[in-house]
């Protein structure tokens, strides 16, 4: 009916990501409601494992044929991290989680199970958005700062190019498939990518070496080895799918990561004074720490 009121239910409305598309969805006009059954329209952004496969499974039971269209948040990670994935990778690769990763796993069982919705509804729509490294929530988890803060030190390998989505843009993208009907699957990413040297000179944190593989059970960070591939292997995507359909990123890689930096006192200086303070102000303390590192390398071997 022309003129009526788009009803929309988001399940996940409690999480950051979840709060901004109720408050850009009630600022359209929409009417956004809990009565998942009673809704035009289901926006899903839970971001928990298991979990997350089974309260989309109750929403999509719930919501029958009744609910016209889904918008589901995904991952890129669901691509898996892989040293022969093409640079960037589009919405027509295969979704080959790293064995072993929970996270991505359950991610690609909720994409299955979305789709078996859609195809058991004829008439309706399903948008399946698949962000990279998501910023500037107040809700970020121990995985996000991985991705965010481990470079990562103690690995001698190259590092692979990476990006970071700003949670603006990530409800702007939420809110467009639910409002335009999209269908399909679709890549949430800023326009290109940031190489290692670039995120590096970003940190405001502590500054991250490349060490010999020898010093990492010293010095290295405590990263699980199902998250590993992600930081030393590429997983970067390009976003030309979704600009086509009048999205358009407001952050770059580099606003989206010194937005989430998580320094607070830091975030009223400039860009390049952050920088100068963060690359001049912790030689000695680099110093030190490689030195203290292996004294204590040498002192195990001993």
């Amino acid at each position: 009916m022309v003129g009526a009121v788009l009803s929309v239910s988001v399940i996940g409305s409690e999480t950051s990501v979840g709060r901004a598309v109720v408050r850009r969805l009630e600022a359209s006009g929409t009417d956004v409601t809990s009565a998942t059954n009673k809704a035009d329209a289901l926006v899903h952004v839970d971001a928990e494992g298991t979990a997350d496969v089974d309260r989309l499974r109750t929403s999509l039971r719930a919501a029958g044929a009744d609910v016209g269209r889904v918008v589901y948040l995904s991952t890129a990670m669901v691509y898996g991290a892989w040293p022969n994935n093409p640079v960037p990778l589009t919405e027509d690769a295969p979704m080959r989680p790293n064995p072993g990763f929970a996270f991505a796993t359950a991610k690609a069982e909720s994409e299955r199970i979305a789709v078996e919705w859609r195809e058991a509804n004829a008439d309706a729509r399903l948008a399946v958005l698949r962000p990279v490294t998501v910023l500037g929530g107040d809700d970020d988890g121990r995985l996000v700062h991985l991705l965010r803060d481990v470079l990562p030190a103690g690995v001698a390998d190259p590092i692979p190019p990476v990006q970071y989505l700003h949670g603006d843009d990530l409800a702007d993208a939420l809110v467009l498939a639910a409002i335009a009907r999209l269908d399909g699957v679709f890549n949430v990413a800023p326009d290109g990518w940031m190489s290692e040297e670039e995120a590096r000179d970003l940190s405001a944190g502590p500054v991250r070496m490349r060490l010999p593989r020898g010093l990492q059970p010293v010095l290295g960070p405590d990263v699980p080895k199902d998250v590993l591939p992600y930081l030393v292997h590429p997983w970067v995507v390009a976003n030309d799918r979704l600009r086509a359909e009048g999205w358009t990123p407001r952050y770059s890689s580099e606003e989206a990561f010194v937005a989430g930096a998580g320094v607070p006192r830091w975030q009223s200086l400039s860009l390049g004074r952050r920088q100068a303070i963060a690359l001049g102000g912790v030689a000695a303390a680099v110093a030190g720490g490689v030195a203290a590192g292996v004294a204590a390398y040498r002192r195990l071997r001993d």
